[in-house]
């Protein structure tokens, strides 16, 4: 149970992350190239060496562009004009992993593999196109190099995090983030920026007494009327406290509060985000209790979509 649970969230991380980097593109098949750009913002044993060795995001990009010119250049075709744009999802749907890159997920799931990052960074490492140890090489590293790394990341002994206690309305995530400290706690300490990591807003508008008014999208499908927020930005620890509420339904909703904690990393930010619901109602209580598998999913799901969608507007 505990391999299938890894499983599932590093294939839906790495599915989000490789998306959008299709995106860039016009694209909406993410393949072996995509799953490199993915991992090289994995905040385990995967990302982390591969920023070690070099491989950061940044890089990658330019060297899988190379690679693809080349490619495409031995057969008689000029796309030095072409260029990636800004990350795009749409209403995400239509997007779908390459054959490759599906074989390489299926190998990571295999007897004897462990389902998460890591694997994945091996069954990358071992795909027989070439074209993964192209990119490396481009780096100044190779699958062997990089193996080895993991190999050695990987024995470590792991500290078990903390469990977020029992709480049904209490959820964590960690991320990597390939932006400074400074990027970072700009975008998630400004509440006029909430537009560029809330898919559900378009506008921001101050508010009385310090708050902040997001109006409701055209098409939402069930409008609680406008959504209020304040954040509570301590610059000093680097810690922004955002808490929303909807005061025309207050009877039918409970506040939500999302919490950003961020740490210098080499490459990058480490970011945390905690998001919880406020209810004091012992019925809605059991009644999700009796539900709990399904919350469960919910809450993880709402904290790793605002950690996958900050990583998105700093990656653009």
């Amino acid at each position: 149970m505990a391999k299938l649970t890894t499983a599932f969230a590093t294939s839906h991380r790495l599915w989000v992350a490789a998306m959008e980097e299709a995106s860039r593109g016009g694209g909406k098949d993410a393949g072996l190239d995509h799953l490199l750009l993915a991992l090289t913002i994995d905040d385990g044993a995967a990302g982390q060496v591969l920023r070690a060795s070099g491989v950061t995001i940044e890089r990658a990009r330019e060297a899988i562009a190379a690679q693809h010119r080349e490619q495409l250049s031995s057969l008689g075709l000029d796309v030095e004009t072409l260029s990636d744009g800004p990350i795009s999802l749409g209403d995400a749907t239509g997007f779908d992993w390459t054959e490759q890159a599906r074989a390489a997920m299926a190998r990571a799931t295999a007897i004897g593999e462990t389902g998460d990052s890591a694997a994945v960074l091996r069954a990358l490492l071992a795909e027989p196109s070439g074209f993964v140890t192209a990119v490396l090489r481009r780096l100044d590293t190779t699958p062997e190099s990089i193996g080895a790394l993991l190999a050695q990341a990987v024995a470590l002994p792991v500290t078990a995090p903390t469990a977020s206690s029992d709480d049904l309305f209490h959820r964590s995530t960690t991320a990597f983030l390939p932006a400074t400290p400074d990027a970072t706690w700009a975008l998630v300490s400004d509440p006029r920026r909430l537009a560029e990591w809330d898919a559900t807003t378009e506008t921001v508008t101050p508010g009385a007494a310090g708050s902040w008014i997001a109006p409701p999208q055209d098409g939402r499908a069930v409008d609680l009327g406008p959504q209020h927020f304040t954040v509570d930005a301590d610059e000093s620890r680097r810690v922004a406290h955002w808490t929303f509420w909807w005061p025309a339904s207050v009877r039918r909703t409970n506040r939500r509060h999302v919490i950003f904690a961020l740490e210098p990393e080499a490459s990058g930010t480490s970011l945390r985000v905690d998001t919880t619901w406020e209810t004091a109602s012992a019925r809605k209580r059991r009644r999700v209790s009796a539900a709990r598998p399904f919350f469960r999913a919910l809450m993880w799901f709402q904290v790793t979509r605002v950690a996958s969608s900050v990583s998105a507007a700093l990656r653009g």
